[in-house]
């Protein structure tokens, strides 16, 4: 996938309700991993039994942190911040153009998909140029 089929499907990711859930993880999966792979595999038993975050969190690329996740459950949103880190462990920095990926949507599952996808379309950014 290229880096802008990447952010369109984090905005399909975020702005998918609570009831699409199951269905727009196993699509993320399928289309991210392959279909029969190794980790095609796992993420699709973890949300066969809704265990959406932890198929999300292989999603994270290599290089990249959690940096922030938050619930609001009053107003059903969710918020995460992945951050790009060097090989001391030290952010890149601050903001989109050095080394954040943010991401809402109406559950902790899919804003942490949807900033994975942004932090693999910004790692494939930068790797191709």
């Amino acid at each position: 996938m290229t880096a802008a089929e990447l952010i369109a499907l984090a905005e399909r990711v975020e702005a998918t309700t609570a009831d699409e859930q199951h269905a727009v993880m196993m699509a993320v999966i399928e289309i991210v991993y392959g279909r029969d792979t190794p980790a095609w595999r796992k993420a699709f038993l973890m949300v066969t039994v809704e265990a959406y975050e932890s198929a999300a969190m292989p999603l994270v690329p290599e290089g990249w942190v959690i940096a922030s996740m938050d619930w609001w459950p009053v107003t059903k949103r969710a918020g995460v911040t992945l951050r790009q880190v060097d090989d001391n462990g030290w952010g890149v920095g601050y903001g989109p153009e050095s080394g954040d990926a943010r991401s809402q949507s109406c559950a902790p599952a899919l804003a942490l998909a949807a900033a994975a996808l942004r932090a693999l379309a910004a790692t494939k950014e930068n790797r191709d140029g």
